[in-house]
């Protein structure tokens, strides 16, 4: 479901300039974080168009 409508409203988006925003959160300050999660937001629509939940160690092996 919802790849499908991600792929809806990139169609829908396909002529038109995207106006994407992005933002990484990880834990709190203090703690040691071992997961963070990346969002991007399609500022047209008012919607997430992606999230992903990642390994710090498997990020710092794409560094």
């Amino acid at each position: 479901v919802w790849e499908s409508q991600r792929d809806e409203h990139l169609a829908a988006l396909a002529e038109a300039p995207v106006d994407l925003s992005g933002d990484v959160r990880c834990d709190s300050p203090g703690h040691s974080a071992k997961f963070l999660t990346y969002c991007s937001y399609l500022n047209q629509l008012g919607k997430i168009l992606h999230s992903e939940l990642v390994r710090v160690k498997e990020l710092k092996l794409l560094i």
